[in-house]
């Protein structure tokens, strides 16, 4: 009897460690959490985007280290497009003259036949008008077609002047080559900060999340503002007489917050050079945001002024 018990209470004890250990085995292995970032709003909001103009679409840079090639080719296309410039005006200028002058030839066709008509009979009458008809046809067949292929020279004329303006080299700015190349080391350096920040929290998966993309699309204008700058907003001068007026130090955060929302808004503008595959990828829900997070890890590695990097932060935060 004592044996049995004995060999129950080694069971038990058994059964009790093989639970304690599954519980154990249970605590180590947690379920993966997933986490999620705004990768527009990190993209508009890095530290380097202070040197990209929106207008131009390429990276302020020292003119004196851009490539002697690099200025030729610039020169050469801001040649081309000033060539094309003219040529579109040319052909503006005859499209209209075109116009003027078939107005001027549909009168004078409809005076001629106006002029005497009441005083002629029937039959003369008729042949008149069919001379009138005639007239009018040849003159509208031979001014559509003049037309057209004026409209046809201006739009091929347009179309490759949009296209040189778009890939333009801008002398001091980024060629387009360089200008992909350094978004991509923008979301590289982005990405870094991501994984560094998900290890810490334990979170295994970062999605992408629009919903930055969503609020200023109902904020935005339907043309870019003439001043977007987002440098501008480090470059603000702090006045030192309201240092001691909470009310007016709140107030100059709050304009930079403003400025920032600002450029977020014309997120879609700023960023049209850079490939939307990479930053328009599915919509995704629920996790922990980590947007804020990675922009204060990147301002304090850039050693943006705290007061500073949390007014443009509030942009995102909408607090």
């Amino acid at each position: 009897m004592k044996t049995q018990l004995q060999k129950i209470g080694c069971f038990l004890v058994a059964a009790l460690m093989l639970l304690s250990y599954a519980g154990l085995e249970l605590q180590a292995a947690p379920r993966a959490a997933i986490g999620k970032v705004d990768l527009k709003a990190l993209v508009l909001l890095h530290p380097v985007m202070r040197s990209f103009d929106p207008y131009v679409q390429a990276f302020k840079v020292d003119p004196a280290r851009v490539a002697g090639g690099a200025k030729q080719r610039s020169e050469e296309q801001q040649s081309e497009i000033n060539r094309l410039d003219s040529e579109i005006r040319l052909l503006q200028g005859r499209i209209h003259e075109m116009r003027r002058g078939f107005d001027r030839e549909m009168e004078r066709i409809a005076k001629n036949y106006l002029d005497g008509i009441e005083d002629l009979a029937t039959g003369p009458r008729a042949l008149k008008k069919k001379e009138y008809d005639i007239a009018q046809n040849k003159t509208e067949v031979s001014f559509n077609a003049k037309i057209q292929a004026l409209g046809a020279q201006l739009n091929q004329a347009e179309d490759r002047r949009s296209r040189l303006e778009k890939v333009a080299y801008h002398s001091g700015y980024t060629d387009p080559e360089t200008t992909q190349k350094q978004f991509a080391a923008i979301i590289s350096e982005i990405r870094q900060y991501t994984q560094q920040i998900a290890a810490q929290k334990g979170i295994e998966i970062v999605l992408n999340s629009k919903s930055r993309e969503l609020k200023a699309v109902a904020r935005s204008e339907a043309v870019m503002a003439p001043d977007l700058n987002y440098e501008k907003i480090f470059r603000m001068p702090f006045p030192n007489e309201i240092r001691n007026d909470s009310a007016a130090v709140n107030g100059y955060y709050q304009n930079l917050t403003s400025l920032a929302a600002n450029w977020l808004a014309h997120g879609s503008d700023i960023l049209e050079p850079f490939s939307s595959q990479v930053l328009d990828n599915d919509v995704f829900i629920g996790g922990a945001d980590l947007t804020v997070e990675v922009l204060a890890a990147m301002f304090k590695a850039y050693k943006i002024d705290p007061n500073v990097g949390n007014a443009i932060i509030q942009s995102v935060t909408g607090n």
